[in-house]
């Protein structure tokens, strides 16, 4: 993804009342990825502020978006290089139930 479209991404986010805050992308020596906040107190201070978020993109630009996800069911979905592929194929049924039952019908990797 590329930078203008995770400060997009964070826009969208906004827009449909979801509060969010800049996180860095920092690739680990074993492949995986690591998400740290860029701001401090993340969890009050995520916001739905177009223009909070535009001033945190512009501080950071290659920041991804962060969720504080209370009240959502999060299923961390990740490929790893070597590794699982939670999006490709879930490790359970149960597993796959959820994100069908959760996912928007046509935009559901399925």
């Amino acid at each position: 993804m590329s930078l203008n479209n995770n400060l997009n991404a964070a826009l969208r986010l906004a827009d449909c009342g979801i509060r969010t805050f800049p996180a860095k992308p920092v690739l680990k020596g074993n492949g995986n990825w690591n998400k740290p906040p860029y701001i401090t107190g993340w969890q009050s201070n995520a916001t739905t502020d177009r223009d909070q978020i535009r001033g945190w993109w512009a501080d950071w630009p290659d920041a991804i978006p962060g969720l504080p996800y209370n009240g959502f069911i999060v299923i961390d979905a990740d490929r790893h290089i070597g590794g699982a592929d939670g999006v490709g194929k879930p490790r359970s049924e149960t597993a796959r139930a959820l994100m069908m039952q959760w996912l928007p019908g046509p935009t559901a990797h399925r």
